[in-house]
């Protein structure tokens, strides 16, 4: 008798423990790609980073369409000199699943060039789709340029976007379908 009772506390002690767990991936699991709206949609990012020679760059709305990309900036630059954000015209947009997305320079300012001083607002737009699997993209202005110098010309900024916000902006969509 006593064996069957003790066979029954583990197994119901087993059985707490795989629910425990269970709940808990539950709680700390983001939420699915699937749980996404389809494209386009729109979402507020609303950061700031600041480079030590002065420019600032503030990343203000994303929208994600079926083939490409769109991420509002500001920047200001704080610098002694004019700043070029796109050098080479290797600025990028990453994700999460490996997947980069070359951006389409502005044909009147290919490589962001912002003067001394200047603020430089807009819409930078990146080519590909959003990999489905995605958590999260990753606007990357001179990732070849790795200077944390105050007198560089060509600022590196790296602002990593969670796509989860556009879950919770999905539920902000006004009747005809858009953001606001």
């Amino acid at each position: 008798m006593k064996r069957y009772r003790a066979q029954k506390l583990r197994f119901a002690f087993a059985l707490g423990i795989a629910f425990w767990i269970a709940a808990s991936a539950a709680v700390v699991t983001s939420p699915r790609a699937d749980d996404r709206p389809g494209p386009p949609y729109s979402f507020t990012v609303g950061t700031q980073s600041n480079h030590p020679n002065g420019t600032q760059l503030f990343v203000e709305d994303v929208t994600v369409h079926q083939d490409f990309v769109e991420v509002q900036i500001r920047a200001i630059n704080g610098a002694r000199e004019a700043v070029t954000l796109n050098v080479d015209n290797r600025s990028i947009l990453t994700d999460s699943a490996t997947t980069q997305y070359r951006i389409m320079p502005p044909r009147d300012n290919r490589d962001l060039r912002v003067a001394e001083g200047g603020v430089l607002q807009g819409t930078l737009v990146f080519i590909s789709h959003v990999a489905e699997t995605a958590d999260w993209i990753e606007l990357r202005i001179n990732p070849h340029r790795a200077s944390v110098s105050d007198r560089t010309r060509t600022p590196n900024f790296d602002v990593r976007i969670p796509l989860a916000e556009a879950v919770a902006a999905d539920g902000k969509k006004s009747p005809d379908g858009r953001f606001g």
